[in-house]
């Protein structure tokens, strides 16, 4: 028996694009994808370009090719052109995505306006579906196999009530769906779809909170804790490795154990 075959280790001649690569998770998953087996990697970004070239140098002083890409989702038409361009100047198709983007603005139901509803679900939902829809079709034509679509959904989908932060839960309850869906419709075609659900995770959607709120719910994680970008980066590079080669359609959930409801608050 050959003991390589027990080796866990990404797909030969991979291309990952991470969007929303300059972000706090998505940085993190582009160095652990640096630094276990990612032969090219893609840093999707939308406005912070000079985080996004930092990180590059980052990953190509590991001795990865890496390279960044402005990514458009406004339409399919803009996101085929995007895609062009990243498969272009990579000299590869894309073998994997993570998809990193998503804006949480918490603002008090008093204020909340459809406007703003639409703001966070153009970003959080209509965007991912363009790009995951021109991607995988582009798979597909180009006969990519074993290829991987990692969704960034969040426990705010199934646990979170709070009204401040409404848009968001709902964008991201709304992500879970394409993840099972999308997995039975591409799996004859050797694309797999994994949905990844952060908790109360250390990055800076969290600046934007009530003041008390994150220390109160942290006392309700198992762990006592919050988790770091690092430790959800670390397991979306683990998603891409063989090991999960018979995982599909499924949610993972990285919360420290957080499986309560907010409480009922009284009326101030």
């Amino acid at each position: 028996m050959d003991k390589s075959q027990y080796l866990i280790k990404m797909r030969p001649k991979n291309h990952v694009l991470v969007l929303g690569g300059s972000g706090g998770i998505g940085s993190e998953t582009v160095l652990a994808l640096a630094a276990n087996g990612a032969e090219v990697i893609t840093i999707g970004y939308s406005g912070n370009q000079a985080a996004a070239e930092t990180l590059k140098a980052k990953v190509q002083s590991w001795g990865v090719k890496a390279f960044t890409s402005k990514i458009d989702r406004s339409s399919f038409a803009a996101m085929k052109a995007t895609v062009e361009t990243i498969v272009k100047q990579a000299g590869r198709e894309i073998t994997g995505v993570v998809d990193a983007i998503g804006i949480s603005p918490n603002i008090p139901f008093e204020d909340f306006t459809l406007e703003s509803m639409d703001q966070v679900y153009n970003v959080n939902v209509r965007g991912c579906i363009v790009s995951t829809k021109v991607i995988a079709e582009r798979m597909v034509a180009k006969r990519v196999r074993d290829a991987l679509f990692v969704i960034i959904t969040s426990t705010n989908g199934d646990n979170s009530f709070s009204a401040q932060s409404l848009a968001y839960d709902m964008s991201k309850r709304s992500l879970d769906n394409p993840v099972a869906s999308l997995a039975e419709h591409f799996a004859l075609d050797g694309i797999r779809f994994i949905g990844v659900a952060p908790g109360w995770i250390n990055t800076g959607m969290n600046d934007s909170l009530p003041k008390g709120m994150l220390k109160r719910e942290v006392k309700f994680v198992y762990m006592a804790r919050q988790g770091e970008a690092i430790e959800v980066g670390k397991f979306i590079a683990a998603t891409m490795m063989d090991s999960h080669s018979y995982v599909t359609g499924t949610t993972f959930k990285i919360d420290g154990g957080y499986p309560r409801r907010n409480p009922p608050r009284k009326k101030k």
